[in-house]
């Protein structure tokens, strides 16, 4: 299925699985996530950015607001 993003209200960008899942649970929705390594020059570490849309038609709700 393939996420239409003119739907979307409010898009944030989160970096840990936890938090990913404390939006899903306050009803976002996962349309994106890339896999990336930080650049540095002591050293790299990889990275996961997720990216969640917000579609509902009241105020986007945030895992810390409720």
């Amino acid at each position: 299925m393939e996420f239409d993003i003119s739907k979307a209200k409010a898009i944030v960008e989160v970096r840990s699985a936890e938090e990913v899942n404390r939006y899903l649970k306050a009803g976002w929705t996962l349309f994106s996530n890339a896999s990336m390594t930080t650049d540095s020059r002591e050293y790299s570490s990889p990275i996961i950015k997720y990216a969640l849309a917000w579609t509902a038609d009241n105020n986007p709700v945030h895992p810390n607001s409720y």
